[in-house]
């Protein structure tokens, strides 16, 4: 996504007759090979080294943090593959994403395991859940993975949230990215604590891996409350089970003696 959004905004830095943007795929014996292409301006010999570099960006102002690329090569060597790119400045570029194919057991293995499963939804009951994220496009995919068995309340950035929770919101947990503008993650749960200290202990924080270095503390205090993006439907629900579990097992009232 980030490669194809990258084509799109690329074609609209030049004037051509025609623009396009292609992807082909092919194949040997070792990897597949998924190549996006673009009619945009292409990228400068000098700034080809840097172009996979945290923070380095050709974009205008406004329109990228330099960040997407480094992610996205990191996700495909995190894979056994690689991302790289091939650009004459003026002619367009390429970015071919290398995806190395397993051997035919471990796909056996892997059909059979996936084959008719369904996403857990290990929720005894039907609850309220707080999103918040400054990404639409995320709190659309995470209110999609919730859907089915919570009401999804979402706040674009922790302001947003607060002003919910103060204005009468009783949600029974929070989903929360961590690097938010103004007010992030941490000044939110900070709130919470003050608050609301129950909804405190049944918030999720999510961010991404170019943010965990920022957040190191706050990860390696709250293990059982982080994730890192890309979440899976799996991994979301699993972890928002335990917090509201928790909640379910600490409101039974005490067994008589």
């Amino acid at each position: 996504m980030n490669i194809l959004i990258n084509a799109a905004h690329a074609i609209n830095e030049v004037e051509r007759e025609v623009h396009r943007v292609r992807i082909t795929t092919r194949a040997d014996s070792e990897y597949v090979a998924i190549s996006i292409s673009d009619t945009g301006p292409g990228i400068a010999s000098e700034a080809l080294s840097h172009i996979f570099d945290p923070f380095f960006t050709t974009k205008r102002s406004g329109l990228g943090t330099g960040l997407g690329l480094s992610i996205s090569r990191s996700i495909m060597r995190d894979l056994g593959g690689d991302l790289i790119v091939e650009s004459v400045h003026g002619s367009g570029a390429t970015f071919i994403a290398l995806l190395p194919l397993p051997d035919h057991a471990t796909m056996r293995k892997a059909y059979l395991q996936n084959r008719g499963a369904a996403v857990r939804r290990p929720l005894s009951k039907r609850y309220t859940v707080l999103v918040v994220d400054d990404d639409e496009r995320i709190l659309k995919a995470y209110a999609r993975m919730l859907a089915s068995s919570c009401d999804v309340i979402m706040a674009s950035d922790g302001q947003e949230a607060i002003d919910l929770l103060s204005s009468g919101s009783t949600p029974d947990a929070v989903v929360s990215e961590l690097s938010l503008p103004e007010v992030d993650g941490r000044a939110l749960l900070e709130w919470l604590r003050r608050e609301r200290p129950g909804l405190a202990a049944r918030t999720l924080f999510i961010t991404s891996e170019a943010s965990r270095e920022r957040f190191r503390t706050f990860f390696e205090d709250n293990p059982d409350r982080t994730l890192t993006k890309p979440v899976s439907a799996n991994e979301l629900w699993s972890t928002l089970a335990n917090l509201l579990n928790q909640r379910a097992t600490s409101s039974r009232p005490p067994p008589r003696g």
